[in-house]
């Protein structure tokens, strides 16, 4: 299962409109970031978990590909994350 950039994005959309219905997606421009840190954190538990699933069926450049995107979706969360507390984020914590 590959999930392309485009995928990811409609996924965080979505997410994103879920939670301007439910009324936990505010103005703050620092609340919407941490949403979107919060949505990236659950697509990496998502792809995760089937990745798992599908480890032994999946070809292995696509396991190095979805391990990629999972690197990036941690790191970038992370950052925002650090980012958004006043903390500056480094990659070696």
């Amino acid at each position: 299962m590959k999930i392309t950039k485009r995928q990811l994005k409609k996924i965080i959309k979505e997410e994103k409109a879920k939670l301007t219905l439910e009324g936990r997606f505010d103005d703050d421009p620092i609340d919407r970031i941490n949403s979107l840190a919060q949505t990236m954190f659950a697509a990496y538990n998502n792809i995760s978990a089937s990745m798992d699933d599908a480890e032994e069926v999946l070809p292995a450049e696509l396991i190095v590909e979805l391990e990629d995107v999972l690197d990036i979706l941690e790191k970038v969360s992370e950052k925002i994350s650090s980012e958004t507390k006043g903390v500056p984020y480094n990659e070696n914590y």
